[in-house]
């Protein structure tokens, strides 16, 4: 974890960040809201984007940071002192919040059944003060863009519970160049009890990783969002073995029949992966 003497060089503006991001500090510097968790509150929107070629390309991110947070961050930032904030003023203050979420990768994880999807670096990124709260708008580009076969789930949250997402009631997320018949599902985090609530409370601003015990509750606070493209599935590329030979159809007779048993007996000899394909194809049939 970085620590505030390790950027000096960036100026105060930096090292801000890194005190609410990083919880590098103690609750005494931080805004008096922030002493217990979650310490930073975010309203969050997210656009998921895809490709001309119907591939989840990217993810766009929308977070609206609470009034005192927004504040805090935007202190001394008004270099000429007109009372406002420009694009260039906000402009390092942009910066330091996408390299400072890269640390935490960006609280955001797409996963597709029991594997994960990378991210590259945030692009596109800028901050907007609207009265008293900065929203930044930053885009991660998905590693490597797919296809969609498998319902994929994307989750925004931070287990470590320093920060607390909230999604917009009205549009929490949308699907931009989306092939025909996909759709998206907002799933709401489950509420912690009191008790647990209580005990987060209570924890210092400088203590940014979590006891087991409320490490495993805080995972039940992630935002997830179901994308299922059911109406243009396509087959995905398995290193192992070409499905797409295999026809999806009923077989016609009992000799076709006999081909795609001893078409699968091959697949599964040939790697795990294309086991669980046939298994995957098997339960939608």
């Amino acid at each position: 974890m970085l620590s505030i003497s390790s950027r000096t060089g960036a100026g105060f503006v930096h090292a801000r960040l890194l005190l609410v991001l990083s919880a590098a500090a103690g609750p005494a510097i931080l805004p008096e809201e922030t002493v217990a968790h979650p310490h930073v509150f975010v309203d969050a929107k997210v656009e998921v984007v895809f490709d001309d070629a119907g591939r989840l390309a990217a993810v766009r991110n929308i977070w609206r940071f609470d009034p005192a947070f927004s504040q805090y961050a935007i202190e001394g930032l008004d270099t000429d002192g007109d009372g406002t904030f420009s694009e260039n003023e906000l402009a390092s203050l942009s910066r330091v919040n996408v390299e400072s979420l890269a640390e935490f990768g960006y609280f955001t994880y797409l996963r597709v059944g029991d594997r994960a999807a990378g991210f590259g670096d945030a692009e596109n990124y800028w901050l907007e003060l609207d009265g008293e709260q900065l929203t930044l708008f930053y885009t991660l580009p998905v590693a490597e863009p797919f296809v969609i076969q498998q319902p994929p789930y994307l989750e925004i949250f931070d287990a470590a519970y320093f920060v607390g997402f909230g999604f917009d009631e009205v549009e929490p997320f949308r699907l931009v160049n989306a092939p025909e018949g996909c759709t998206g599902n907002h799933q709401l985090p489950e509420e912690l009890d009191v008790q647990t609530m209580t005990i987060l409370g209570q924890l210092p601003a400088d203590q940014r990783s979590l006891p087991p015990e409320l490490a495993e509750a805080t995972k039940s606070l992630a935002n997830y969002i179901e994308i299922d493209c059911g109406g243009r599935q396509q087959l995905a590329a398995i290193d192992d073995a070409e499905v797409a030979a295999i026809p999806l159809r009923e077989p016609a007779n009992k000799a076709e029949r006999h081909w795609l048993l001893g078409a699968v007996l091959i697949l599964v000899a040939g790697g795990g992966s294309a086991a669980w394909w046939i298994w995957n194809r098997s339960k939608k049939a």
